[in-house]
């Protein structure tokens, strides 16, 4: 974001200045701020895959639920077979979590982890 922001005022400065000189420097510079953009969206894209990747072990589960992931997850829901949240747990910079789910019934339930900017939805087995 502060690259963005320097590019925007170098961007504002540069077109200041071409129309004192010539638009080969005001051209110059939009790319600059064109190669800016495209690198903090590329950088934020690779950011955002990479989170993706997850585990639910073991499955099916008797006592306990073990949430690994590759990015830093926020939030945790477990939802029962008729939609009910049953669980949720709001986590700060954290890439797992246990639940403990001797106490829910059997049966199948989704788990939906949201990480900061993006969600994923398993299922898992409670026996």
């Amino acid at each position: 974001m502060k690259n963005l922001t320097l590019a925007l005022i170098l961007l504002i400065s540069a077109n200041m200045q071409a129309q004192k000189s010539t638009q080969s420097v005001s051209f110059s510079i939009k790319e600059k701020f064109n190669q800016i953009i495209s690198q903090n969206f590329s950088k934020a894209n690779a950011e955002t895959s990479s989170a993706f990747e997850l585990s639910l072990v073991p499955n099916p589960v008797t006592s306990h639920l073990h949430v690994n992931s590759t990015g830093h997850i926020k939030k945790i829901m477990l939802i029962d077979s008729k939609g009910k949240v049953v669980r949720r747990v709001r986590l700060k910079d954290s890439k797992s979590y246990t639940f403990d789910t001797s106490s829910l019934g059997k049966g199948d339930f989704k788990v939906v982890i949201s990480h900061y900017d993006h969600k994923r939805t398993e299922i898992f087995e409670n026996i």
